[in-house]
């Protein structure tokens, strides 16, 4: 899958706007669960979030660990993900 897709998804949207207002580390399964989507689609969105710098990544063993990276505002991904959170009715705005 392209890093440089145009559309952002429902799930891209409730990951980015859960994930910018929690500071702990989660792993993908916690966020499945948190917020409500497949396993499997938690680990695709945050393997995305990671290859663009959204995240930190502590690769332990049996399961990674992601938290969320201080504001991205610069990252075009992190400008089309916040855009998607508002129009999806997730957040009212992008605070840094």
């Amino acid at each position: 899958m392209s890093e440089n897709r145009k559309q952002i998804s429902l799930q891209e949207a409730k990951a980015f706007a859960f994930l910018k207002d929690t500071h702990e580390w989660l792993t993908a399964k916690q966020l499945a669960s948190k917020i409500a989507i497949p396993p499997r689609t938690a680990r695709a969105i945050l393997h995305r979030f990671a290859s663009q710098g959204l995240v930190e990544v502590q690769e332990t063993f049996p399961e990674f660990f992601y938290k969320w990276k201080e504001s991205k505002e610069d990252n075009s991904y992190y400008a089309r993900l916040a855009q998607a959170a508002i129009a999806f009715g997730f957040i009212k705005e992008v605070s840094p």
